[in-house]
């Protein structure tokens, strides 16, 4: 009898743990696992990443990441094709495209089985962790007592990225290192380089790109960048794009100012080295038009260019900061501070905080009339200010 009851034992157990197995296997954590109800935390060269859409184990252990997310922080261009359900990944040097619950994807046009398929979940699609960063140039890390997921690309420090407002897919890289430019536009099949931008990095700085759309397939790219301590200097770098080549840069160091130049006239791209305004030909890039700023202005320094008209520019020297309205064909001009209150008069006059100056903004043109906007330190109020050009000169 003793035997008997050894040998239902031994069943018994042997029942037990396998049906133990069977459980841990289909069970997306362990559940021996005392972390296993913690949130997946993400970090991204060092820092750590918060998301309002959580990322998520499936049953065999691997991270899925909201593709959104991963986009943000390697800088790509995301584009959804919903006819296909297929979604579109571009960065410099990778093109990437996928479709949820697809064993298969491409990888610069090369086909790739995958071993975990993409998903969508809540509304937003999920990729695998480390196929998703992997292919697009990053490494991945997974600490389990943790429950942390590092990605790692020191690469993408050095590059600065752009887009136009009229259109985010229309993008630009910047590489800091290297002063390549990369540029991908809506329906191009990769990301391309259009030329290299005269750039000089700086040990302190804060770099931006902006980007202004003229006609399909034009852009005037500005790459700012602000350095010194406490960031006193404002180097914009200006080039004038076209179908995917960069024609003709130009550039110009302001101190004290965060000075912004326009970027175009009618469809004309306007560049600006400080002393000299151009006005190219869209075609080709040649300088069509050629404005003497030294002259015009009256001081033998920097100028920047915040409006323009049929006969009239808006410059503004960098030392004095005082917005003036001129005539580029009879030289006249007018300071525009001198339309403002007295109060305001000395006090633009005088206050050197953070620089010498009016607060004067140009707000948009229309028939003739120049709208501005300043803010008054006597009254702490906005206020605003119509100019008929043609009346003023």
């Amino acid at each position: 009898m003793s035997k008997l009851l050894n040998r239902l034992c031994r069943v018994s157990l042997s029942l037990a743990l396998i049906a133990g197995s069977l459980a841990a296997l289909s069970s997306p954590v362990s559940a021996a696992s005392p972390s296993s109800n913690k949130a997946i935390k993400l970090e991204f060269n060092g820092s750590m990443v918060e998301s309002d859409k959580a990322p998520f184990l499936d049953f065999k252990g691997r991270v899925y990441v909201p593709l959104r997310l991963v986009s943000d922080m390697l800088k790509t261009v995301v584009i959804w094709n919903e006819a296909a359900k297929e979604v579109s990944i571009y960065a410099p040097g990778h093109t990437l495209q996928l479709k949820p619950g697809s064993q298969t994807a491409r990888l610069n046009g090369q086909a790739i089985q995958l071993t975990a398929p993409s998903t969508i979940r809540n509304g937003s699609v999920y990729v695998p962790l480390r196929f998703i960063t992997q292919s697009l140039g990053a490494k991945v890390g997974w600490t389990g007592s943790q429950r942390k997921a590092s990605i790692s690309s020191p690469e993408i420090d050095n590059v600065e990225m752009g887009r136009s407002p009229a259109n985010t897919a229309n993008a630009f890289w910047f590489n800091t290192s290297t002063g390549n430019l990369y540029q991908y536009t809506l329906g191009a099949k990769a990301a391309v380089l259009t030329g290299t931008i005269a750039f000089k990095k700086h040990s302190i700085d804060i770099v931006a790109v902006r980007v202004d759309p003229l006609q399909t397939d034009e852009f005037v790219v500005t790459v700012s960048d602000c350095y010194g301590e406490p960031m006193i200097y404002t180097m914009n770098n200006t080039a004038y794009i076209k179908n995917n080549k960069l024609l003709k840069q130009s550039s110009v160091e302001y101190f004290q100012r965060d000075s912004v130049n326009i970027s175009s006239f009618k469809n004309h791209p306007i560049l600006t080295d400080g002393k000299r305004l151009q006005m190219l030909n869209p075609k080709d890039g040649s300088v069509e038009k050629e404005y003497d700023l030294v002259k015009l202005g009256g001081y033998n320094e920097l100028y920047s260019v915040e409006g323009m008209g049929d006969d009239y520019l808006l410059i503004r020297p960098n030392k004095t900061g005082m917005l003036t309205l001129v005539n580029p064909d009879t030289g006249k001009k007018k300071v525009l501070n001198e339309l403002l209150d007295k109060e305001d008069q000395e006090f633009f006059n005088t206050n050197d905080l953070p620089y010498l100056g009016d607060r004067l903004i140009v707000k948009g043109e229309q028939d003739g009339i120049i709208n501005l906007e300043y803010y008054s330190f006597i009254d702490n109020k906005t206020h605003k200010l119509s100019v008929k050009a043609k009346d003023s000169l």
